[in-house]
């Protein structure tokens, strides 16, 4: 076993960071696509990955714990999980500077789409979506006259 020491949290975050970008690199290289779930709250991963399947309140909302691992609120219709849009991650990920437009792309808007079966062409003509390298952020905005 390899153990690497890091002299803060920001130090061991870029590292990570790095390391899971090379990893969704080699993914796309090799498979055209990467999946990806990103998770956070460390200090509750062990006592989430020991509940047995079945419904949970959380925060006043009614969570659902499938036997495929699958967490999701019946309710809303999602995943139980992060409030950020997809909009806001991407820009974070962007934001990093660990991958270029098309890997990007392909994390935040192909791939996403594949997964529930649909393509660019599926999606609303009316949004538009732009990036700017130099600020390395995305923007959404409608196209005029819809």
């Amino acid at each position: 076993m390899e153990i690497e020491v890091f002299e803060s949290k920001a130090e061991l975050g870029r590292a990570a960071a790095a390391y899971a970008a090379e990893g969704i690199r080699r993914a796309i290289d090799e498979n055209g696509r990467a999946n990806i779930v990103l998770a956070t709250g460390a200090s509750q991963f062990d006592t989430l990955a020991s509940l047995p399947p079945g419904t949970y309140e959380v925060l006043g909302n009614t969570a659902v714990l499938e036997e495929s691992g699958k967490l999701h609120s019946p309710e809303k219709g999602c995943l139980v999980g992060s409030s950020a849009t997809m909009l806001t991650c991407m820009n974070q990920l962007a934001g990093l500077d660990l991958l270029g437009l098309d890997d990007l792309l392909a994390v935040g808007f192909s791939n996403p789409l594949a997964l529930l079966g649909l393509t660019g062409d599926d999606v609303a003509a009316g949004e538009v979506l732009r990036y700017d390298p130099a600020a390395r952020r995305f923007e959404l905005s409608r196209r005029a006259g819809t």
